[in-house]
């Protein structure tokens, strides 16, 4: 029998970024993993691009952590920090992207 999936716990860790070693924190990252309770299914988030950015939503390779940048409410944050994305293309050459 397979699981219906109607329990779900989520791990959320928070990353304080700096721009080096001797620097204040200048960004916040949201990291987020979803799973099943009953059968522990990791679940991915859909249609998120892979890699991290202080501007925009990204995912993991496998699609299965969310990394989204946040700030305190009243805050500038500093979106010149670093970051990366990919593309990924299927054996069919095809970038599901």
């Amino acid at each position: 029998m397979s699981c219906a999936h109607e329990k779900f716990s989520a791990k959320v860790d928070i990353n304080r970024l700096r721009k080096n070693d001797e620097e204040e924190v200048t960004q916040f990252m949201a990291e987020i993993a979803v799973k099943c309770r009953d059968c522990k299914t990791p679940f991915f988030f859909v249609d998120v691009p892979i890699g991290a950015s202080p501007r925009q939503i990204r995912a993991s390779v496998d699609g299965t952590e969310l990394r989204a940048p946040i700030a305190p409410i009243g805050s500038t944050p500093d979106l010149d920090g670093p970051g990366f994305s990919a593309i990924v293309y299927t054996e069919d050459g095809f970038n599901h992207d």
